[in-house]
């Protein structure tokens, strides 16, 4: 499948994403906050849906720059290259979709009824807080994704890792609070905007973004160990 299908695919799937999520709460912001109705098993099965994005198209454009390492590392000329690109690409794909998600959410949105409710937590989310909400979830996807492929590099099996990963992000969403736990900084209810013991969201923003990037680095000293004539 080409790049241009694939941004099209993005396109339908973060539209139709977005639709549901509308047709099922009357402000998704709220909800994906974890303070609408809590934390429950319900709460978990969106939460997985909002992020299924990256399980479908991110790890799909890995595989499938896995497949073709040998072409297109040769192309970018070094290793370092070649792992900048697959990163920019991933991270390009991450933005497109939550763009689209975080736009149509804002324009149809209800925010009247947060705003003139007696909880502070609504009123913060529906004045100034909404857009901060899926950019925890944006940088979360980005950290779930860095997960997954060290653990594939490790195991070399792109289901087990990513079944690993799922299991992890659930039960630490719902048992586990900790500050710093990473795998509970996607929801903005237990950051510290909304709760006195919460994690701090620009450190949280900060310590993704760098794994993120050393995971990269992790992941080619390993492919490049096992292709000793590829050029470094």
């Amino acid at each position: 499948m080409n790049k241009k299908c694939i941004l099209l695919f993005e396109i339908i799937y973060a539209i139709v994403l977005s639709v549901i999520f509308l047709m099922l709460f009357k402000n998704p912001f709220l909800y994906l906050a974890g303070k609408d109705k809590g934390i429950s098993v319900s709460f978990i099965a969106f939460w997985n849906m909002i992020l299924s994005p990256v399980w479908i198209f991110t790890i799909y454009i890995f595989e499938s720059e896995m497949e073709l390492f040998r072409l297109t590392m040769h192309r970018n000329g070094s290793r370092k290259k070649w792992w900048t690109y697959v990163a920019a690409e991933i991270s390009t794909n991450i933005l497109i979709i939550y763009g689209i998600i975080i736009m149509i959410f804002m324009v149809f949105s209800d925010y009247d009824h947060m705003k003139k409710s007696s909880n502070d937590s609504l009123r913060i989310i529906a004045e100034n807080s909404d857009y901060r909400v899926m950019v925890l979830i944006i940088f979360q996807s980005l950290f779930f994704f860095t997960g997954w492929m060290v653990v594939r590099m490790i195991l070399q099996n792109a289901v087990i890792a990513m079944i690993i990963i799922l299991v992890i992000e659930d039960i630490s969403v719902i048992y586990i609070s900790a500050v710093f736990w990473p795998f509970t900084w996607g929801v903005f209810g237990l950051s510290d905007y909304m709760s006195k013991n919460g994690f701090s969201v620009p450190g949280a923003i900060f310590a993704e973004t760098v794994t993120f990037l050393l995971s990269f680095v992790f992941a080619a000293r390993r492919l490049t160990n096992r292709v000793k004539f590829l050029s470094v």
